[in-house]
């Protein structure tokens, strides 16, 4: 998205088990100097099988908390770029409301560990056994 238009905001959300897999792209971004807003909403794990698997406390649904707002420093992003660790809904919406399209900023959205949407439970009722 972000080669494909340059001259527009472009936002990306993702929870923090899929981004883990795929977290390397950022170089991609900073190297090309693109603008780029990502919200990481992190609960420490995959959500969808906590929700398929409620009643069990699998540790293989649960990952290594990163501090993903420490990421443009840490992967030498332009003095324009930043990260934002969101503890609550009005730190969140203040980084939202600070991000001027510039750069790339990370929004560390911390969750609870059983914070999911309404549509994980509904799929996960139609996958249990």
């Amino acid at each position: 998205m972000a080669f494909a238009a340059p001259e527009r905001r472009i936002v990306c959300i993702d929870g923090d088990g899929s981004f883990q897999m795929t977290g390397s792209e950022l170089c991609t971004l900073l190297r090309h100097n693109l603008n780029f807003l990502l919200i990481i909403l992190n609960n420490a794990g995959y959500t969808a099988e906590r929700a398929i698997h409620p009643d069990r406390d699998d540790s293989y649904n649960d990952i290594h908390v990163w501090n993903y707002h420490l990421l443009p420093q840490a992967l030498g992003g332009r003095p324009d770029s930043n990260g934002v660790d969101a503890h609550t809904e009005a730190q969140f919406v203040d980084a939202l409301s600070s991000y001027r399209g510039k750069g790339l900023q990370v929004v560390n959205a911390r969750l609870d560990k059983n914070d999911m949407p309404s549509f994980f439970i509904e799929m996960s009722d139609m996958l249990k056994h």
